[in-house]
């Protein structure tokens, strides 16, 4: 594997301030095998959700994890537990909050702590064993009336709410 560095020569005329082409060099890395993070998402008893609501979902869901771990990679094998819900979010709409933290040190005699979802995609251990890690939970009817979770983004309807990009904001919360 490489990784391509660039470099800028600046000029040594500090009043000239220029910046004389960059170049590049080539930098051979060491083999790493590359381990990901996944996420697995169940739903709760609500009765709310139906067949088809828990399906539209959770394929929007996984789209949704692919895009946040395409972006956001894990260098770890931990695999985050989401569990979506149908409550009353305080906003009245959808809320996400991991359920967990663990520490990651203490500094100046302050125990520094991360939200647990972040803690197990970071360092690949998960602090609260086989619980669920996150809830996402919705509002039925913003859930079933103003989100769309269809496949097409060119075709999302003006009065609704791309699911898959709620779902991928939420999930940066977790």
């Amino acid at each position: 594997m490489f990784l391509f560095k660039l470099f800028e020569r600046k000029s040594s005329r500090r009043r000239a301030k220029s910046v004389q082409p960059t170049t590049a060099a080539c930098v051979s890395l060491e083999s790493r095998e590359m381990l990901s993070a996944t996420f697995t998402v169940s739903f709760d008893n609500n009765p709310g959700w139906t067949t088809s609501l828990k399906n539209k979902v959770e394929t929007q869901f996984n789209k949704a994890a692919n895009v946040f771990l395409n972006n956001f990679q894990s260098h770890n094998n931990g695999n985050i537990q989401v569990q979506m819900r149908i409550g009353n979010p305080s906003n009245g709409r959808v809320e996400a909050q991991s359920l967990t933290n663990a520490s990651v040190g203490v500094v100046a005699g302050v125990d520094r702590r991360m939200e647990g979802a972040a803690y197990e995609f970071r360092y690949g251990t998960d602090p609260n064993g086989s619980t669920v890690d996150a809830t996402i939970t919705f509002n039925l009817n913003y859930l079933k009336n103003e989100l769309w979770f269809g496949n097409n983004a060119n075709s999302i309807p003006n009065n609704k709410f791309d699911g898959r990009t709620i779902l991928l904001h939420e999930l940066g919360h977790i």
